[in-house]
């Protein structure tokens, strides 16, 4: 007869979770920015990402890093930000639908005039505009801590 040992138990890491995401502007990094064609490319890498299965960034849910990319059509970029990567501290999207301030979902697809003003915490500012944007995630993404929203 053989003897078993016990054998430590980790809790497990969630995968992914089904729901919705969002990249978070705070805690994340401008790593660069890449011209292909008329199309500018910007990855947040790491990214700081928001899941719940309610509003990401609002809701109890999971952050994970990860990179993002945010495909400009048309794309031009200006700004004052030293060098890259920079850390972000705050950002917002603006589009004819409104503005995200600090957290903008994805996936996302936007068409027409589109502005995403980044700013880093040196006082660095990166303007990035086009006439459409398309923002995903580009791989699985590594958790990081449980978020437990935010209070009311």
């Amino acid at each position: 007869m053989t003897t078993r040992s016990r054998l430590p138990v980790f809790p497990s890491v969630p995968s992914e979770p089904p729901g919705n995401a969002a990249v978070e502007i705070h805690d994340s990094v401008l790593d660069r920015l890449e011209r292909r064609g008329s199309t500018l490319l910007a990855t947040l890498s790491p990214a700081y990402i928001h899941r719940s299965p309610g509003r990401p960034g609002v809701d109890p849910g999971t952050g994970w890093t990860g990179t993002a990319v945010f495909r400009f059509l048309g794309g031009e970029a200006d700004g004052t930000a030293q060098s890259l990567p920079c850390e972000l501290s705050e950002g917002e999207l603006r589009h004819s639908g409104g503005v995200f301030e600090n957290v903008i979902p994805v996936p996302l697809s936007l068409t027409g005039a589109v502005e995403l003003h980044l700013r880093d915490f040196q006082g660095g500012q990166v303007v990035l505009v086009g006439q459409g944007l398309e923002v995903s995630l580009a791989g699985p993404g590594t958790f990081i801590e449980e978020f437990p929203g935010q209070a009311g």
